[in-house]
């Protein structure tokens, strides 16, 4: 079998820092003087997956829990710890493992995670925590892209937002790369704040700093980057670091070895399904496996945990062919089960997800902040041609609802792609309907509708072991991974998700990867399942979740499972508390960000605005005519329900714009508009202004050069109280509008700022 540098250097690139090298310890006992198990040599495999999956995590707490899964082909005898600051111990745990209330020393903490089976074989994991004390980043930086090829000129866009720069010195912000520990090795550029479009900057002064850097590597690489905030605390100088990321240079890969790797998986699969229905599971196995054995681009194969096949070709590339049986959302009946990390009954009930502590005074912490609905269903064809498909179902129970109204994108077959992953944080309930499994280190993948294509992109995240592909009815279709759904979802709005694929929930690894981004409640299955069981659970479950309000608690029935060998149960993983509201939600903006909120064109949250700082708070919201590179007018919108008795609505909003003052009187009447669109439909206009009725109403003050937008002086009206009588709507679903819009041309440019939006 065909052996390669690629493989060695591309697994170290997937995950140099979270999986360590392995080792074989000879000739010592376990901590219980049992001695070693001699012909064992195949070690252990451990990852952290809370509370996050990557490979830093911030924080501005003192403590903090980390959560892991391990696994071994025979036994996991126990999980070390130690850190940086001369700590060790034993995990609490080992096919799922928990270190609790560690305490962290400010700046950056490297802890060590060690698994070892009985025969001393280890593996190891690491997590760097950087601790704050300084509450100053919004949110991890934002590096696009986050991986280029070698030998190609790559234009990498950084943003790292703050939430308060009074203290920031001049020139003080800077994009910095560090080793695996967090060491600086030298700086990479300054981040502006300046609203220079050639620095990749919006907005002047709005708290969020950019900028633009060009990188061109001759061999692969990892560069791991940080932001460095220089800050004036009691007139001394002292470095603030925001977490890790990392932006990672990849040997590039050809179309054609592409289309090569494919072919052989697509053979094999067809391999094992004709095997399969001659001679048994266990042949088809075998000749399959034969098969792999004797390619010139394999470089291994094997049986996964769950009993499918998995395959590393050139380059390091993961590839796998599902052992599917009809009937069954991923697997089949007859696979035989290595020892895995299943989810502890401590962990059906309740998680806890990581967040950067930002929370609206007017947000239920239990309630799912968002009204939008994923329905995401990439063998939707097959499923109902078994009789098993329930989405219809789920859809007509959402789309009744009246309190909360649901807004429902369906996604079916090849529309239930990698584009439609990408977006998960848009929405408050994502279903998942398709085939799933375990890959080869038990990570739970789920089948895409997408069938792999020769994209820059999705090969980065095949190489970067994101996605992987496998043959389904004679095509070749990607699989996301955990790490997929981390490395392109912001924040959940407390999301709940149901995956309904196999061994969803066999141990944490997905779930955690939703729920460490914001999501509260993920609900899968522990092994092989049925379709018709995922089916009944759902059928169950969404009428007490959606039409009788319940909780996530109220509504699952623990210890429910199929008929399969083994059985697949029904699990629950997260906030039994989470339920879905009818109320108005994040008025203030006080979540951070628009959670809550739909967005078409320009609407954003910012912490400041020049001098401008939120009415209230630490936030604030902004829509604007087009600022920056976005030249969609900009307006958010909100679906809820008015409660009796409620009769009045109340913001705080400032008008910025360019058209002031040569533009008075003129054609170009950029407007601000509040409107609300009750529940047949129709649009009820509340507030208009336009620039001319801005001009008579409002004293205006020249707010440049502290404040530009594009092409000239920027006047605004300071912060003003609004009151309005929504007591027509009291007792039904709207939608509230708050829209700035162009009239004449898009050239100069007007901006909104919104807070505080009540309702009594």
């Amino acid at each position: 079998m065909k052996s390669k540098f690629y493989f060695f250097f591309l697994l170290l690139l997937a995950g140099s820092i979270l999986i360590g090298s392995c080792k074989k310890k000879d000739d010592s006992n376990d901590d219980n003087n049992n001695p070693p198990v001699t012909d064992d040599k195949v070690p252990p495999q451990i990852s952290v997956t809370s509370p996050t999956s990557d490979f830093a995590f911030l924080t501005t707490e003192s403590n903090i829990t980390i959560k892991g899964v391990a696994s071994d082909d025979k036994n996991v005898n126990k999980v070390k710890w130690e850190n940086n600051q001369g700590q060790s111990g034993t995990a609490t745990g080992t096919t799922s493992w928990e270190l609790s209330n560690a305490s962290l020393t400010a700046g950056d903490n490297l802890f060590t995670f060690i698994a070892y089976d009985d025969a001393n074989n280890t593996d190891t994991a690491k997590l760097l925590v950087t601790y704050n004390e300084v509450f100053l980043f919004t949110g991890p930086p934002v590096i696009t892209p986050d991986a280029f090829f070698v030998n190609t000129d790559a234009q990498v866009q950084i943003k790292s937002a703050l939430i308060n720069t009074e203290n920031v010195v001049e020139n003080g912000v800077k994009l910095i790369q560090v080793n695996d520990e967090g060491i600086e090795i030298n700086e990479v550029c300054e981040l502006f704040d300046d609203g220079d479009l050639s620095h990749g900057d919006d907005i002047q002064s709005d708290g969020v700093f950019s900028n633009i850097q060009y990188f061109f590597e001759t061999v692969p690489q990892i560069k791991y980057l940080r932001v460095k905030v220089t800050i004036n605390d009691a007139g001394i100088d002292k470095n603030v670091y925001s977490e890790i990321k990392s932006l990672s240079v990849v040997n590039e890969i050809l179309q054609t070895e592409v289309e090569e790797i494919l072919d052989v998986q697509l053979d094999a699969d067809q391999l094992f399904q004709s095997t399969m229905a001659s001679s048994g599971f266990d042949e088809a196995i075998a000749q399959t496996l034969d098969y792999l054995e004797g390619q010139s681009n394999v470089t291994g194969a094997g049986q996964t945990a769950s009993g499918d096949i998995w395959i590393e070709f050139e380059y390091g590339l993961p590839g796998m062919i599902l052992t599917t049986e009809e009937g069954n959302e991923g697997g089949s009946s007859d696979k035989k089960r290595a020892t895995t990390a299943t989810v502890p009954i401590s962990q059906q009930s309740r998680g806890v997800n990581a967040t950067y502590g930002f929370k609206s005074a007017q947000s239920d912490e239990n309630a799912v902040l968002d009204k939008d609905v994923m329905l995401f269903a990439p063998n939707w064809v097959q499923f109902n041609s078994w009789g098993t498909e329930f989405l219809d179902n789920v859809n007509n129970i959402i789309d009744a609802s009246e309190c909360p109204n649901f807004d429902i994108d369906y996604m079916k077959n090849e529309d239930a792609n990698l584009e439609a992953i990408r977006s998960f944080y848009d929405y408050g309930l994502i279903v998942i309907h398709t085939h799933g499994g375990l890959d080869k280190n038990n990570n739970v993948i789920f089948l895409t509708g997408d069938e792999v294509e020769y994209v820059s992109l999705d090969i980065l995240d095949w190489l970067l072991d994101r996605i992987m592909p496998i043959p389904h009815q004679g095509k070749s279709l990607w699989a996301a991974k955990p790490s997929y759904i981390a490395a392109y979802n912001d924040y959940f709005p407390n999301s709940i998700v149901y995956n309904g694929s196999c061994e969803s929930a066999h141990n944490t690894t997905m779930s955690d990867a939703f729920i460490n981004k914001g999501a509260s409640t993920y609900f899968g299955f522990s092994e092989t399942v049925k379709s018709w069981f995922d089916r009944d659970m759902a059928n169950q479950l969404f009428p007490e979740l959606i039409t009788n309000n319940k909780s996530t608690g109220e509504a699952f029935v623990p210890g429910q499972h199929d008929n399969n060998d083994p059985a697949a149960y029904f699990v629950m993983i997260g906030n039994d508390e989470a339920h879905f509201a009818s109320d108005f939600a994040n008025g203030d903006f006080e979540e951070g960000d628009l959670t809550g909120w739909n967005t078409f064109g320009d609407g954003r949250v910012i912490t400041q605005l020049g001098f401008i700082a939120p009415y209230g708070g630490n936030f604030m919201g902004i829509i604007s005519t087009g600022l920056g590179y976005t030249t969609e007018t900009g307006s958010i919108s909100q679906n809820f329900c008015v409660p009796e008795g409620v009769t009045t609505l109340t913001l705080n909003w400032n008008y910025l714009s360019e058209e002031f003052l040569e533009w008075v009187g003129s054609g170009y009447q950029d407007y601000f508009q509040i409107s609300v669109i009750d529940e047949f439909g129709f649009e009820d206009v509340l507030y208009y202004k336009s620039i001319d009725d801005i001009y008579n109403e409002f004293p205006l003050t020249l707010v440049s050069p502290d404040i530009v937008f594009d092409q000239g002086d920027v006047y605004y009206t300071d912060w003003q109280y609004l009151e309005l009588d929504i007591s027509l709507y009291a007792g039904t679903g709207i939608t509230l509008v708050l829209s700035s819009g162009d009239v004449g041309d898009s050239i100069y440019d007007t901006a909104i700022l919104l807070d505080d939006i009540t309702i009594y």
